[in-house]
């Protein structure tokens, strides 16, 4: 089925101000309609590339089209009939592709992008220690790939020569 999804801030003035037109547009026969808050599913917005609130991308048959046109049920409306056949599509990657918003990598960072709205140093201090763990640990697979002694040994004895 295909999913018609706002990605927005609550913050967001211009979200604000769309959200009755996209709750109007909810019973819609032909697509699902979501809405992500892009401040509690950080990871998702990150793995999807949002820049910036609101943001509508029409979700059909693996593709992915955004939507740019008016904030009216109707505009929203001709675009999942047939508007997104005008829009170039990207591709949806595969689940098993991408590293999921909900794993522990992504779960980090998320933490350290909270904790930098807290407190600026302190997030710099983690992301630092984030990223040697990440290099100590990257550097010993390196070592041991590359590293690692030869299995080859000369199984000649080493003798002195004589005159």
């Amino acid at each position: 089925k295909e999913w018609f999804v706002m990605f927005y801030a609550p913050w967001c003035g211009a979200c604000a101000e769309v959200k009755p037109t996209w709750n109007d547009l909810s019973d819609h026969p032909t697509a699902k309609i979501g809405a992500v808050d892009c401040t509690t599913s950080t990871g998702l917005c990150r793995l999807l590339n949002i820049p910036g609130f609101p943001v509508f991308i029409f979700f059909k048959e693996g593709q992915q089209y955004t939507y740019r046109g008016p904030r009216t049920v109707e505009a929203f409306t001709d675009f999942i009939s047939h508007g997104y056949l005008e829009v170039t599509p990207s591709v949806v990657l595969p689940k098993d592709t991408i590293v999921p918003p909900d794993s522990d990598f992504m779960t980090a960072l998320d933490e350290i992008t909270k904790l930098a709205k807290a407190n600026f140093y302190t997030s710099l201090l983690l992301i630092a220690i984030w990223f040697f763990m990440i290099g100590c640990c990257l550097g010993s697979i390196a070592e041991t790939i590359c590293c690692r002694p030869s299995s080859r040994r000369s199984t000649t004895p080493l003798t002195k020569k004589t005159q």
